[in-house]
């Protein structure tokens, strides 16, 4: 069965915040296929001879074909036109040499590719040809460009023509990005003042618009992007109300503006000939010139207006088809068609192609995040893929997404009911942290924020009840927020008022306090009835407003009348009586719960990821091997095959898991289907499912930990060093541990794991793809005796340990996540992995009696775990020490030594990693190096050492007396400024405007040294003068502070634990 390990004293390893490595920048990736240069017809690879020649070849770049580029609804798999064959022959090899030639874009050489016509001179025209190619293959390669026919939009293209952006029917499309004036002016010095800089004809800047095709005449269409193009025209009588301007509103708002006056002009020449027209016909003598200086200016303004356009079809003309066979957008219709492809009309949004003004991550996860919302979690996923496709940045930004974005994921596209979530956690990078750090801890509560917000802005009724603190109401108003809510009719239009609303008064009354949600702090509960009060009642007067006549909007439809008519009694039940959150079953915590908003969610989201450390040294504590995951987890390009994905998550999964030890008959032979039916399979009537138990369990922790945050939780972060989050595979010189001993875990505890493993598949008589160390929890006994002999053979006591406090793992460490293939690199890692947190953990024991509340946390959630129906026995690998249960607040105060020696060491290293840089140029032979016969590179003048002696000594007191300054709360410990850091500096002189003749050339004079009165202000001379005088240590002077500087135990743990003076220790039982 499983033990408990008493975790041997060691000594506390200060260890530094692990950075996130940035992904890998090679060539290949799992996401990134090699790019293999094409292969042309007539031509096969040397190691492809033996391959038939029948082989479907990719299509000719436009640089090597005579034929005309293919036009956006040329299929796919339509045969490119061949290139003749110079000698007849087919099977021709593509010499490395020849492909770097095309790959080069540097021109056909005079052998290989074309035989007797590459050595031909080549014409003007195609030398012209080359060159364009060759740029326009320099400018994707610097900016990311993908072309138009690497996404699926085909099936919606109708044709190119000239389309006047003039036109009254034009509007934006309302997945636009936001109008960028930067871009705009960078558009306008391009275009020049006349406007003949802008190339409106040219296809590659071309405005993409969606109208409906049953209106369109056909006949002005072309298919060819080169053109000859015609006006758009509209078919007799069928005359679209819009048409939808998908991409160039930049474009568009700058031929507006280089034609402004002349528009103007035209303007008032329009209101002339109106006006002469009223005339009698003898008086319209003016007329013909009037209408000539209209047409003139027509033919000036025209050039400027009419763009090139690619139209797209926005209506239900066509049929549509299933998107699951050919797995990309194969509909017709672009914006009216709910199932038509959202990625196709992502790509017709997105601006890729235009160097000067490409669209930002925001804008394209906002776009992308909106288009999921309305067509769903499947769309979501081919929307991403083709993310993959856009600039670099973005493109790693949808693989990361779409690999370990997950649940949090999910809740952002779901916060999209409401357009003031357009740009909520529209950061990749932020929304994967939040998923990987804090989601799994803090999902319950706000997704059951977010339901409270689609309940009042649905059509689900609510009358006053007539016991509103009822248990009865407050589960009858807990079940209606639980529906889905698809089932039924959600006002987009009262949810955008309801959320500004909610922002607004959040931003007024509440964003100072929130940190504090989830306590029982007064000033937070205070500050939320006077937010509760004001959202209320503003939202109120904005139902009567949007619903009244005299309202400038428009006049509230049917539907949207019924949700206002129920939207203020369920606001009133929801936020200020909280009845939901109250009701038996539901995730709650201490206080009351803002209503979803973007900025509120933002606020309580940050607040957790500020903590993130701790979070992780919790959840470890229920699991160990936790950092095993770091491996699955950090690999931005394929999906994590880790059971989960987000560090808290550990502690339901470890409950999950334990549930029934010791009191299920069964619980080692459950696997698959058998662990689902003991959570939710049949119970007596007072006994709760397994998985009411587990998510009670949950919610319990969980509330815990919202509630001693601020007091325990983030004070300690700031005591505690983090452990490390490096993988188990790699090291680094300040990774703590035996590399020795990792070594031998690498071999011999891989092989004993290996024979736990063997004993499972035997006794079970199943694969190793099917085994969980829940059949045999406890290590089997031949495998104990050979890890005891290997010990005795190798005089070694650290591997029995770890194999123990595997027996209260709940993480598969016998059989890799990826398969067993990978078995060996698994249990390599595992054990790795774990010997490094026992490590840290043998560092933090020991001190927790200095953090008897953070101890008493542990302990409590220990205890809270036990008291459920079949979790008594859930082991814990972490034996806590025995001490007085207190949840008094840390005390931060009595610490601050050891904050002054974190930040003198970093000043240290940062010094250090300095002056090895000016040493590095001072050695060069052309400054102040020299070269020694008999070492290959140069060395630093001897006469230095000396001067650099001195500058480390001064350097190690200088960023002693600075961490004073910065983390000392009593002025009394302030350094005195010293007399000799006045010397030279202009305020001894009579004259500060005259420099000392004696420093007029010295080098020191180009160093910006800071001045005494500056130092008299950073160091507060006055006040610490007065402070020292008050305590008696005036006289001593900067001597203890200097001895400080150099003692090696200043500000230690252990230095701290020998005082034993923390206030925190005073017991306050809760």
């Amino acid at each position: 069965m499983p033990s408990q390990a008493t975790a041997p004293s060691r000594p506390l390893h200060s260890l530094p915040p692990t950075t996130p490595k940035k992904p890998s920048k090679g060539f290949c990736s799992a996401t990134t296929p090699r790019k293999r240069p094409s292969v042309y017809p007539g031509f096969v690879w040397a190691s492809n001879l033996s391959q038939p020649s029948s082989v479907a070849q990719p299509q000719l770049p436009l640089a090597l074909t005579m034929s005309t580029p293919p036009s956006p609804t040329s299929s796919q798999d339509e045969t490119p036109a061949q290139p003749p064959s110079p000698s007849g022959s087919q099977n021709q090899v593509l010499t490395p040499r020849t492909m770097r030639a095309v790959m080069r874009g540097s021109g056909i050489p005079r052998t290989g590719l074309y035989g007797e016509r590459a050595r031909m001179q080549l014409t003007s025209e195609e030398r012209e040809q080359r060159a364009e190619e060759s740029a326009r293959s320099r400018r994707e390669r610097l900016y990311g460009v993908t072309t138009p026919h690497d996404v699926p939009t085909r099936d919606y293209f109708l044709g190119y023509t000239l389309y006047d952006i003039r036109d009254t029917k034009l509007v934006l499309s309302k997945h636009s990005r936001p109008f960028v004036k930067k871009s705009a002016r960078a558009l306008i010095q391009v275009a020049k003042p006349d406007g003949s800089g802008l190339r409106p004809l040219d296809h590659e800047h071309a405005i993409h618009i969606a109208v409906d095709p049953q209106a369109v005449d056909v006949q002005c269409l072309t298919q060819s992007m080169h053109g000859p193009y015609q006006t758009l025209r509209w078919r007799d009588m069928q005359a679209p109300s819009t048409v939808t301007l998908l991409q160039g509103q930049v474009r568009r708002s700058v031929s507006l503006q280089l034609t402004r006056h002349q528009t103007q002009e035209q303007v008032r020449l329009r209101n002339n000939e109106s006006k002469i027209l009223e005339n009698p016909p003898h008086l319209q003598g003016d007329l013909p010139t009037v209408r000539q200086n209209i047409e003139r200016l027509e033919r000036a303004i025209l050039p400027k207006t009419q763009w090139v356009a690619a139209v797209y079809s926005k209506g239900t003309a066509y049929a549509t088809q299933t998107l699951i066979r050919t797995n990309h957008p194969s509909t017709a219709a672009l914006i009216t068609q709910q199932d038509a492809s959202p990625a196709a009309l992502l790509r017709l949004l997105s601006n890729n192609r235009i160097p000067p003004s490409p669209d930002s991550e925001d804008h394209t996860l906002s776009t992308l995040f909106s288009l999921a919302h309305q067509h769903g979690r499947d769309h979501t996923n081919l929307m991403l893929e083709y993310g993959s496709t856009l600039q670099p940045k973005h493109a790693l930004a949808s693989r990361a997404l779409q690999s370990h974005g997950d649940d949090f994921l999910d809740f952002v596209i779901a916060t999209r009911v409401s357009n003031q979530f357009a740009h909520f956690y529209t950061h990749s990078r932020r929304l994967i942290t939040v998923q990987q750090h804090v989601w799994g801890l803090v999902a319950p509560i706000f997704w059951f924020m977010l339901k409270q917000l689609t309940y009042i802005c649905s059509n689900a009724s609510l009358e006053e009840p007539q016991q509103p603190a009822s248990s009865e109401f407050r589960q009858r108003l807990f079940s209606s927020v639980n529906q889905p809510p698809d089932a039924r009719y959600v006002s987009t239009r009262i949810a955008n008022s309801l959320v500004r609303i909610a922002d607004e008064a959040f931003n007024e009354t509440l964003a100072d306090h929130i940190r504090f949600v989830g306590t029982d702090s007064s000033e937070y509960l205070d500050a939320f009835d006077a937010y509760a009060k004001d959202l209320s009642a503003t939202f109120r007067d904005c139902l009567q407003n949007l619903g009244s006549e005299d309202s400038e909007e428009a006049p509230l439809d049917e539907r949207d009348a019924q949700v206002a008519q129920y939207a203020p009694t369920k606001l009133k039940y929801i936020l200020e009586h909280q009845s939901a959150f109250r009701a038996e079953g539901c995730p709650s915590i201490l206080g009351k719960v803002p209503l979803l908003s973007p900025m509120c969610a933002t606020a309580m989201l940050d607040d957790w990821v500020s903590v993130a450390d701790m979070l992780y040294i919790i959840s470890n504590f229920f699991v160990p091997n936790l950092s095993l995951l770091k491996v699955p987890n950090a690999n931005p390009k394929a999906p994590s095959s880790a059971p989960f994905t987000s560090y808290p998550s550990a502690i339901p999964f470890y409950l999950r898991y334990w549930l029934g030890y010791r009191s299920h008959p069964r619980w080692g032979q459950l696997q698959h289907g058998g662990v689902e039916e003991m959570l939710n399979g049949e119970h007596g009537e007072e006994e709760e499912a397994g998985s009411e138990v587990v998510d009670l369990a949950f919610y319990t922790l969980a509330r815990s930990l919202w509630r001693r945050r601020e007091t325990i939780i983030r004070p300690t972060q700031r005591v505690l060093a983090p452990p490390s989050l490096t993988k188990p595979s790699r090291s680094r010189d300040d990774q703590p541990g035996d590399p020795v001993f990792e070594e031998n875990l690498k071999t011999a505890g891989q092989s004993f794991l290996h024979e736990w493993l063997v004993a499972i598949t035997t006794q079970a008589k199943i694969t190793q793809e099917h085994v969980s160390p829940r059949l045999h929890p406890s290590v089997p006994p031949h495998v104990l005796q050979s890890i005891q002999e290997w010990e005795q053979q190798n005089e070694e006591d650290r591997t029995l340990p770890l194999f123990q406090d595997l027996q209260s793992c709940c993480l598969n460490f016998l059989v890799s996540f990826t398969g067993p293939t990978n078995n060996r690199s698994h249990h390599s890692n595992a054990l790795t992995s774990l010997y490094r947190e026992r490590l840290f953990w043998q560092s933090v024991l020991p001190h927790l009696e200095l953090l008897p509340s953070f101890a008493s946390l542990l302990a409590s959630m220990v205890e809270v775990v036990h008291r459920f129906s079949g979790l008594e026995h859930s082991p814990f690998w972490i034996e806590l020490p025995d001490l007085p249960r207190t949840f008094d607040p840390v005390n931060e105060e009595y610490f601050h030594t050891l904050f002054v020696r974190r930040a003198r060491d970093s000043r240290l290293e940062a010094y250090e990693k300095a002056l090895k840089t000016f040493a590095k140029h001072l050695a060069k032979p052309n400054c102040l190096g020299v070269l020694p016969s008999d070492q290959p590179l140069p060395s630093v003048h001897p006469a230095l050492r000396q001067v650099f002696d001195t500058l480390s000594q001064l350097a190690t007191r200088i960023s002693h007396q600075l961490s004073l300054v910065s983390h000392s709360l009593d002025l009394a410990e302030f350094p005195l400024l010293e007399e000799e850091w006045n010397d030279g500096s202009p305020e001894d002189e009579d004259d500060p405007s005259e420099p000392d003749p004696s420093h007029e050339n010295a080098l020191s004079n180009s160093v910006p040294f800071a001045s005494i009165s500056d130092l008299q202000d950073i160091y507060r001379q006055e006040e610490v003068v007065e402070a020292r005088r008050r305590a008696g240590n005036y006289d001593d002077g900067n001597r203890t502070i200097d001895a400080d500087a150099v003692d090696a135990d200043y500000g230690t743990m252990q230095t701290l634990l020998s005082l034993r003076r923390a206030p925190s220790i005073q017991s306050n039982p809760e």
